[in-house]
């Protein structure tokens, strides 16, 4: 046992780790199962994935349909989802009814009947799918990118496959690839929450008693040929907008330099303060929105930086963006930058912690990817090592013109323009001289960090109720099990009090909160939170509207205040509300590109023809055109309000 955390290895060869914590009546029990996309041949692409379909249809104990109804009847959630490396089949249930969940994932995950005619109901649900992902222009652009990035290796094939081979899929197929792969001892089961482990660890051995040991063969990978140009991958659809993406080779996950890498997505684009939002959004309104991150996997990694813009404006985007990413090597990042980005980064694994299904992933990861459980903790030592010169030295290593992959996908008619040609300045820029090299991070080097908080086991129920002196209800959880804190502040307001005439009024307004207020701009507000690794957003919905925010306990006092001053003193700049008011009505665009989003949109215009209900949350280009400063203050001078509401006021 390691920190409250058992480990348990059965005779069949499953390895179970369970946490306890007795914080919310809840339980989470995730089964992973070392088997992904990439251990599929060209002819089983997407083998993996249907399997994540046909587990919960059946078994001998549980006939189609029982297996959710179980759960559900239960009041659990049942699902499962498939990576490039594994498949994950999870469920989270009330503490009381957590048995069912489990015995239900033992028993798919061994029994599966993997019935002919669910085979072939399921292969259309996946080619539905399928149509639907085409549909999305973050995915096409995203499919393109990794198949162009990686040539040989299998990460280059879509996880959802290809229609070819779902076609043709046997059912000797599906069941040969299940009594390959899904054996016990390919098998990781974590279970967190409020449980007894030495109550699963018996039913987990009763359940798999007759299970007998057996290795697991997988094919060999196709290793990766180093990339020594710029690769492109233009594609052209009828969309409104231009998405793009580029692309950068990075270290798998268990590369020293994974920490490295994650800082320098997060100075790119981690926060409102980060330089993507800053430089290509806010201040040269090339994008309506950026994005950065870093995919780590068991190979290899992706790096990107992207955004959504305007078709006309993409080569613009492009350049800036990709001269965002080189500045990173150019002129390297100051000690502020350097700090903050950690700072978000060692955040993540307290929030990753918030709830059992959250804390039951990582424990699952850390085992998968290291046979262990100590993952965090020797990645928390590589971040706190790192230096201003390890994340330039990166840059100019991993991050250099002629490693990048652009994929881009952009209406028709701008296929004349968006050519190769359009943009090989872009990928063919000088790459900067690679720096001395980093110093290894050793036990010497590393600096302190800051102590882990303990969890500990606390009482269930600590809900208290009152009503402050200006008549606002106040509503407090403690919690001991996660170092932070969450506030939410919640008025009536939403679609129901706009008026069909001035639709979009309620989101348009929470999104400015955070948009600049009497102590901060915009921009200086930005910076406050991301320093704090918290977040402040406002909200909006149909009967509702308020701000939410997420700290660091540590940060209570900061986080607190800075909650209040988005809900209180919104100051509404006028340079704020035309960005808003932009991003909204590109928002609105990309609908046009969301066939169900467009089939919610019309369901509800047809079902509430003359309600408020009728028209979307984000508004209309025209209700957006009405809405002017004075009306937006008008607004939140109404329903921001101790007491009561007075929403017809600001009509």
């Amino acid at each position: 046992m390691t920190d409250g955390i058992s480990v348990v290895k059965l005779p069949g060869g499953l390895t179970a780790v369970l946490q306890e914590n007795h914080d919310t009546p809840v339980v989470s029990a995730l089964f992973f199962v070392r088997v992904g996309s990439a251990d599929e041949t060209d002819d089983q692409a997407g083998l993996a994935h249907l399997h994540e379909h046909m587990i919960f249809k059946g078994t001998p104990k549980r006939p189609v349909g029982r297996i959710a109804a179980e759960i559900e009847g239960a009041g659990g959630e049942i699902n499962a989802y498939t990576t490039f490396d594994h498949t994950c089949y999870y469920v989270t249930m009330s503490s009381r009814y957590w048995t069912v969940g489990l015995d239900v994932l033992a028993d798919a995950l061994q029994n599966a009947s993997l019935d002919a005619e669910e085979l072939d109901r399921e292969r259309h649900v996946i080619l539905e799918e399928m149509s639907r992902s085409e549909d999305m222009p973050s995915n096409v652009v995203s499919r393109n990118l990794f198949k162009t990035m990686f040539r040989r290796h299998p990460y280059r094939r879509p996880i959802i496959g290809t229609r070819n081979v779902i076609l043709g899929m046997q059912r000797c197929d599906v069941v040969a690839f299940f009594r390959r792969y899904y054996r016990p001892a390919n098998v990781v089961a974590v279970v967190a929450g409020d449980f007894d482990p030495r109550d699963a660890e018996k039913r987990l051995r009763a359940a798999y008693a007759e299970a007998a040991p057996a290795a697991v063969r997988r094919p060999k990978r196709a290793a990766e040929t180093a990339q020594r140009s710029a690769r492109l991958a233009l594609a052209f659809q009828p969309v409104q907008e231009a998405t793009f993406e580029l692309g950068y080779p990075a270290p798998h996950v268990l590369h020293p330099d994974t920490a490295v890498a994650d800082i320098a997505s997060l100075v790119l684009g981690g926060g409102d303060s980060a330089r993507l939002v800053r430089e290509v959004k806010r201040k040269r309104k090339l994008v309506y929105e950026t994005f950065s991150y870093c995919y780590n996997l068991v190979d290899a990694g992706v790096f990107s930086a992207g955004g959504v813009c305007d078709p006309r404006r993409t080569v613009a985007a492009v350049r800036a963006t990709a001269r965002e990413v080189a500045r990173l090597a150019d002129r390297g990042l100051g000690q502020a930058e350097l700090d903050k980005a950690k700072r978000i980064v060692e955040s993540w694994f307290v929030y990753e912690r918030e709830t059992p299904s959250g804390l039951a992933k990582k424990l699952g990861y850390s085992y998968l990817f290291t046979g262990g459980l100590d993952y965090d903790e020797r990645y928390l030592d590589r971040l706190a090592a790192v230096t201003r010169d390890d994340v330039r030295a990166y840059a100019a290593d991993y991050l250099s013109p002629r490693r990048a992959t652009l994929s881009l996908l952009a209406p028709p008619n701008f296929k004349n323009r968006l050519t190769k040609d359009a943009f090989r300045e872009v990928l063919n820029g000088k790459s900067p001289a690679r720096r001395a090299v980093r110093k290894s991070v050793s036990p010497a080097a590393r600096a302190e960090r800051p102590p882990t908080v303990a969890a500990t086991a606390g009482q269930r129920h600590r809900l208290k109720m009152t009503r402050l002196s200006n008549g606002v209800r106040l509503i407090v959880k403690e919690s001991t099990q996660t170092a932070i804190f969450s506030v939410k502040a919640v008025m009536h307001g939403g679609l129901r009090l706009e008026g069909r005439d001035h639709a979009g009024l309620s989101r348009l307004t929470t999104s400015l909160l955070t948009k600049g207020t009497k102590r901060h701009s915009a921009d200086a507000f930005a910076e406050a939170v991301d320093g704090l690794a918290g977040g402040v957003s406002g909200f909006s919905g149909r009967n509702s509207v308020g701000v939410s925010g997420e700290f660091l306990s540590r940060d209570f006092e900061q986080g607190l205040e800075l909650t209040a001053e988005a809900l209180i003193d919104p100051t509404f700049p006028d340079e704020e509300i035309e960005l808003a008011r932009a991003d909204t009505l590109a928002a609105i665009a990309r609908r046009e590109d969301q066939p169900d989003r467009r089939c919610i949109d019309l369901f509800l215009e047809t079902l509430f023809t003359r309600h408020p209900y009728g028209v979307s949350m984000l508004g209309t280009p025209e209700t957006l055109g009405r809405l002017s400063r004075r009306r937006l203050r008008a607004f939140h001078r109404a329903v921001v309000r101790p007491k009561g509401i007075g929403c017809r006021r600001c009509r």
